[in-house]
Formats: C-alpha cells, structure tokens, sequence
C-alpha cells in the first residue's frame, strides 16, 4: 500500500485533528524508524491539520524533539493551532508557498464543570499557555511578551509571514 511505502521511506503525515489514535501511530511510526536499522537518517513529516487537543500535541512535538532532531516539517495547506507547535519541532521547517498557519493560546473545554473543577482547569490551562509560549519563544527568537500579545488573538499568517515570524525555515 501506498502510505506504507511513504511511511519506510521515512515520510510521515498529519492530515487530521491532533489527537489520540492519530497522534499514537505518529509516535509509533516515529520511534519505529529512528529504531529501524536502515532507516532514512531525517525523517520528513508533511503538515496539513486544524489542529487539535494541546497534550496530544504537545506528546507528539516532545517524541519529535526526543529523536534529536531527525525530522523535518513541512506544512502542505494549514498548520493551526496545535498543528503549528507540532510544526516547530522539525529539524527544518518550510511552508509551501500557499499555506496559511495559526497561533492562538490555548483554550479550555465548555463551562461544564463544577467551580472547583474550574480553577484547577484555569491552572493547568496557565500551565500549559506558560509551556506552549516558551517553545514559541525558544523556536521562533521571538521576544516572550511578543508571543503572549499575538496569541491573546487567532494570528493568521501566510507562509512568508511565518517565515519572518520565525514559525518556518523556509518557504
């Protein structure tokens, strides 16, 4: 089958949501080729996803870094929200011409919890804004309160404004 060729050549692919079942055969796949005797030496993981759950992409942004940087990124359509910090774990990363990415802070699910439910959540959420910032900042050399300002809102950019952003390599 196709993918499976692609995927023993070393090439992989976010094309959907960021979370559980997908992400989990991405690690697998991730780990199984760094593990593999005659595997590609870089792997190349093609991006095109709205995003998804922040711990499913934060898991899936540290398994990439723990390889030590033997994959490259490249967005092929939208990288959003958690797709973008999945993105900036590449070795190098390149947006094609016509891509579009997103930053925006983190968000939490419905109002459907008790109140004490509530502020554990606000504190995880802080958390985790604090972590996703500091990898923002770390990849991009933006300036921490530059990274707060501009994920308060949805920051769209076009390839070539995410490569003076810092989000890419290259376009």
């Amino acid at each position: 089958d196709l993918l499976q060729v692609l995927y023993t050549g070393g090439y992989l692919f976010l094309g959907g949501e960021i979370k559980g079942k997908l992400v989990n055969n991405l690690i697998s796949l991730v780990i199984h080729l760094d593990l593999k005797p005659k595997a590609p030496s870089t792997q190349t993981m093609f991006i095109n996803s709205p995003g998804g759950y922040v711990l499913s992409g934060l898991a899936l942004f540290d398994a990439m870094v723990f390889l030590n940087g033997k994959i490259d990124t490249i967005c092929v359509g939208t990288a959003a929200s958690m797709a973008t910090v999945v993105m900036l774990a590449g070795k190098q990363r390149i947006a094609l011409r016509h891509s579009a990415l997103l930053i925006h802070q983190p968000s939490m699910k419905e109002f459907e919890d008790q109140t004490h439910e509530l502020v554990l959540e606000a504190h995880t959420l802080a958390d985790l804004r604090h972590d996703i910032t500091r990898i923002y900042e770390k990849r991009t050399h933006q300036p921490y309160w530059v990274i707060m300002s501009d994920l308060e809102i949805d920051s769209f950019m076009s390839a070539h404004q995410a490569y003076f952003y810092g989000l890419v390599d290259g376009v």
